[in-house]
């Protein structure tokens, strides 16, 4: 019924006849790239394969059914990004009334789930609802100012994987547009780019955002440099906690 209704000509044509239905979309509707259940959108999946994928099964959508069929969705494209939306260090640092917790990792992670994702607090480099909800007017008309874990589990759940802005220093397009090693080996795979940068392009001092360029921010800032020398996460950590308060330039 899913692929009736949304397929005209299907409809029209075959009306309620379910075998010749069944038929067309396992001669014809595959090969066309129809959708044929709500669960799976298969230009979807091709648009988030990485060109090694792509490369590896061609245009073949039906070598892209089988590449799922043999449990490829989860392993091999599609990240579970939730282990980088809370970094207890970062959430330590950015607030002080959390520091009567201590520095003590499973007491800040519940407060964050408990309260913080609620009040709109950030957790991670690659998150703030504050600026998604902002730099996302859709959303912000359909949850409000305030909507923040609305925005959260929008993000974690449809954001990511539509490509939309989520923090100053992350906006996953510009990331993959501004590296071009970065298309070649994902693609518009924007759960596995967001991987890349926080597990690579963060510490090779990459720029993932029109707002924060820290090479930029690097060679402005002596007293910076003499306090962190290499260590680029704490560029990206001093500007937030510290660099927007003292006006610093970041771009």
């Amino acid at each position: 019924m899913f692929y009736v209704n949304n397929n005209n000509d299907i409809k029209s044509i075959y009306k309620s006849k379910y075998k010749e239905i069944i038929m067309h979309f396992i001669n014809y509707g595959i090969k066309e790239g129809r959708q044929g259940s709500e669960d799976f959108n298969i230009i979807d999946y091709y648009n988030k394969c990485s060109n090694y994928i792509k490369n590896k099964l061609g245009i073949d959508y039906i070598k892209y059914y089988a590449y799922v069929a043999g449990g490829n969705v989860i392993e091999d494209e599609f990240i579970d990004i939730n282990k980088y939306m809370f970094d207890f260090d970062l959430y330590f640092s950015l607030y002080p009334d959390l520091q009567i917790l201590g520095y003590d990792y499973n007491k800040l992670k519940f407060h964050y789930y408990t309260f913080g994702i609620k009040e709109g607090r950030i957790a991670s480099y690659i998150f703030d609802s504050q600026y998604y909800l902002k730099n996302n007017p859709d959303l912000l008309n359909a949850f409000g100012n305030t909507g923040y874990e609305n925005a959260y589990y929008h993000f974690l759940n449809n954001g990511i994987y539509e490509g939309r802005k989520s923090s100053i220093f992350f906006e996953v397009k510009y990331y993959m547009k501004k590296y071009q090693d970065i298309q070649d080996s994902f693609g518009a795979n924007y759960s596995k780019i967001l991987e890349h940068f926080i597990n690579n392009g963060i510490k090779e001092g990459r720029q993932g955002s029109t707002n924060f360029n820290i090479m930029y921010y690097k060679e402005k800032y002596e007293d910076l440099r003499q306090a962190f020398k290499n260590d680029n996460l704490s560029y990206y950590k001093h500007y937030i906690t510290n660099g927007i308060k003292e006006n610093r330039q970041a771009c």
